[in-house]
């Protein structure tokens, strides 16, 4: 990364320094404010969802808040996909 002048190297420095010192809880966003209001979904013991998506296909990363006994499915609507 290149910057063009002193100015935008520093307003660049200090936006790093700032966030560094910000609380990671300020930044979190909860559920309660994330979701609908009535909505039905339940998180379950899911911990993370890390989407990724390509032109062709969806790769969803999940991890669990302990370990499960069979490998996940992901449901929707009428479609079941076996997780592993």
């Amino acid at each position: 990364m290149t910057f063009a002048n002193r100015r935008e190297f520093l307003r660049a420095s200090g936006a790093v320094a700032l966030s560094a010192a910000v609380p990671a809880d300020l930044l979190a966003q909860s559920v309660a404010t994330t979701l609908p209001s009535g909505s039905a979904w339940d998180p379950g013991s899911v911990r993370h969802l890390l989407p990724t998506v390509s032109d062709s296909r969806i790769l969803i990363k999940a991890s669990f808040k302990a370990p499960l006994p069979s490998a996940p499915t992901l449901r929707i609507d009428e479609s079941s996909v076996s997780g592993g």
